[in-house]
């Protein structure tokens, strides 16, 4: 597996980074997420790496990420994690066209946020960009996200999404929202933003 990491952030500044086996590459001050995920997605194709993992630059993630979504067998590898809110429904949508409601183990999925995911680059090779985009959807009454976007088009050319609910992300804002948690937040000391 070759293996690009890429962290997409609205902050200024570029870093890369050679460690070990990977890459990581921070694409910051991007003028919108979807050009910069578009900009990451282009880079590890043309490199010739296999995978790229998406991690949002406010989440927080266990050290074996990388071990528990690559022993997954699917196009995309999605982690479900908290919305900023005191929600209880995370960033997955099942098979049946609702949150993934499951606490435990994998189920197949056909939208997520892209918090942290990992993504096979052979089917997304097969698609004319855009790869990512923010469409008006006239059913929500509102722009859909370049996540949803993207999992669409590599669900079309007959990809597959495996949702791991075993890793435990928390998304920083005012607190550390965790779906775990039984408040629906955690306090955390990171100063983010």
């Amino acid at each position: 597996m070759r293996l690009v990491v890429a962290i997409c952030s609205a902050r200024q500044g570029i870093k890369r980074i050679k460690v070990e086996s990977f890459d990581l590459r921070v694409y910051s001050n991007v003028s919108s997420i979807a050009n910069g995920r578009q900009t990451a997605l282009n880079e590890a194709m043309v490199r010739g790496f296999t995978h790229i993992l998406f991690l949002d630059d406010d989440m927080t993630f266990p050290a074996d990420l990388m071990n528990s979504l690559s022993k997954h067998r699917a196009d995309l590898v999605a982690v479900n994690y908290s919305h900023k809110s005191k929600t209880t429904t995370g960033m997955v949508l099942g098979t049946d066209g609702k949150y993934v409601a499951e606490k435990s183990g994998a189920v197949e999925a056909l939208r997520c946020g892209f918090g942290a995911l990992l993504v096979d680059l052979t089917v997304p090779r097969r698609i004319k960009p855009p790869h990512f985009a923010m469409p008006w959807s006239d059913h929500h009454q509102k722009v859909l996200g370049e996540d949803y976007f993207f999992c669409d088009r590599v669900m079309k050319e007959g990809g597959r999404m495996i949702c791991d609910l075993d890793v435990k992300l928390g998304h920083i804002g005012d607190y550390e929202y965790m779906l775990d948690d039984p408040h629906f937040m955690k306090a955390t000391d990171a100063k983010h933003g």
